[in-house]
């Protein structure tokens, strides 16, 4: 019952319509359908009574009250309604003076209805003027000897009613509506204020860590324009500017990356995807910064071991772990990838020999809204603190999630749980 009553009220609603709309369609289907149920009502009690003339004034109301469930249909929705408005309003008035049948109490329900409704102020005042008028009117004439026996005075008890409860089930309705839009407003708001807080966060990351690569950058192509460095000195700085220039790329794709994410809520279709082949196709990517810390890479996957994630997305995870265990690796070490299959979930963990993380870091680190966290590396590495955000975005994307353990002083590891997939 309710599932057919939730259809009908939302009949003609669309998701893609603005939030005023589908209140506005919603409102007039809840109106529209109280009205059908008191029009049944009163047609049996008609048909009961052998009142045909009133049997026909409700059949002809009906098939009016029933073309509402169409008029979201329409081209000139709002402009219908005010047309609409004003015909039911003028019909009320005509059917209460010629059977004094209180409908006239129906126009108050069409002012109130007129309000809800009409989104323009002007159409607004103006049919409310006329609906007034009409009120008056009758009022003034009412008095006068009616053209057709009045009905008793019980079946004008049941009018007012009727109408008194239409009205409150539809201001009900539009309360509920108006409080739903509220707790929206309020969600929307959280959320604005939280990406706010994440942008400032890392422009305010991202404007110190451009500015020295790129800084260097300058002044040393001024030198080398200007022939005042030696070609030992130009290997020097080349040196330390090409591993400012690769922490520079690695965020600005974090960024990229990051800004994709945000701006389009749809992502590929998640594959089946071999762990050690990708661990094996992005290894060769650090292979400059495994030589400058003397480190050694072990990837222990087995072929057997299959996630079920998007490819671009998962790349980015295993890049941004394995550059993470390698700045803070310290020279000589070994980083270890290694994984397992368990309970339906593949469990790839990125296990380093470095610095560790102190108790409060790791915490913040676990938190569901962690904030930029970032530090220096072994060998005075910088970083924006993207990363480990984004890794944590992009593993709820693919129901996945990171498990962090890290003893300060010995080094982490960084697990990714995805649901396993079956090798092919």
């Amino acid at each position: 019952m309710n599932k057919h009553l939730h259809r009908i009220i939302n009949r003609g609603v669309k998701e893609e319509d603005p939030i005023e709309v589908r209140r506005q369609i919603g409102l007039l289907n809840t109106a529209t359908l109280c009205c059908l149920v008191t029009l049944f009502f009163f047609m049996i009690l008609n048909t009961y009574y052998h009142n045909w003339l009133l049997l026909a004034n409700n059949a002809v109301l009906l098939l009016l009250t029933t073309c509402l469930l169409y008029i979201y249909k329409l081209t000139f929705f709002n402009t219908s309604i005010i047309i609409l408005c004003m015909v039911f309003s003028v019909y009320f008035f005509a059917d209460a003076l010629l059977f004094r049948n209180a409908l006239q109490y129906a126009i108050i329900v069409m002012m109130v209805v007129s309000i809800l409704l009409i989104h323009s102020n002007t159409w607004c005042i103006i049919v409310l003027s006329v609906q007034v008028a009409l009120f008056m009117a009758y009022t003034m004439m009412e008095k006068r000897p009616p053209i057709i026996a009045p009905l008793p005075v019980y079946r004008n008890y049941v009018v007012t009613f009727s109408m008194l409860v239409i009205l409150a089930l539809m201001l009900l309705y539009f309360k509920r509506k108006h409080v739903q839009y509220i707790k929206h407003l309020g969600t929307l708001n959280s959320e604005l204020l939280d990406s706010n807080r994440v942008k400032q966060r890392m422009l305010s990351v991202l404007s110190h860590d451009f500015n020295a690569p790129v800084a260097n950058l300058s002044s040393m192509l001024t030198l080398v324009e200007a022939k005042m460095l030696t070609p030992l000195q130009f290997d020097e700085f080349s040196g330390r500017l090409k591993a400012q220039l690769n922490v520079l790329n690695n965020s600005i794709t974090d960024v990229l990356q990051w800004s994709k994410m945000e701006m389009s809520g749809k992502a590929e279709a998640p594959l089946n995807i071999n762990i050690r082949g990708m661990i094996d196709e992005l290894l060769p990517l650090f292979a400059y910064a495994f030589q400058d810390k003397k480190l050694r890479a072990e990837n222990t996957v087995t072929e057997e071991v299959v996630a079920v994630a998007n490819s671009n997305h998962l790349k980015l995870i295993f890049r941004n772990l394995l550059s993470n265990a390698i700045k803070f690796s310290h020279p000589g070490k070994s980083i270890i990838i290694g994984a397992d299959v368990r309970e339906g979930l593949a469990y790839i963990y990125i296990r380093d020999e470095g610095t560790g993380m102190n108790p409060a870091v790791l915490a913040s680190l676990r938190q569901q809204n962690a904030d930029f966290n970032t530090s220096a590396g072994t060998l005075n590495e910088k970083g924006t603190g993207i990363g480990l955000l984004l890794v944590k975005e992009f593993l709820q994307k693919n129901n996945g999630q990171l498990i962090i353990d890290s003893t300060f002083g010995k080094g982490s590891t960084f697990t990714v749980v995805l649901p396993a997939g079956r090798a092919e």
